[in-house]
């Protein structure tokens, strides 16, 4: 089969360590969990009680990562400059 990636957690769910695994060959440790394919979630926690991936992070706080202000990156600024320049040059 090949290898597999596996993530190592703490006691409480959250991400330790990630190693390579041949589940035909090796033995898989304790803590050690295959990922959460195509979910996605901005913390992933393991949960014991339903033995799979859940976000670890409230509503609330999802909700100020996707509403904190937006940084504009440096060519976004450029563009925002040149046309502030192209402005006070047509106003002369």
């Amino acid at each position: 089969m090949g290898l597999k990636e596996y993530l190592k957690v703490d006691l409480d769910g959250n991400v330790l360590d990630v190693i390579a695994l041949d589940p035909e060959e090796d033995e898989i440790p304790e803590n050690h969990f295959t990922g959460w394919g195509d979910r996605s979630f901005y913390q992933p926690i393991w949960d014991f009680d339903l033995g799979d991936w859940v976000e670890g992070l409230s509503q609330e706080e999802i909700d100020a990562i996707n509403n904190r202000p937006h940084n504009p990156s440096p060519e976004e600024r450029i563009e925002q400059l040149e046309a502030v320049i192209l402005q006070m040059m047509m106003e002369g």
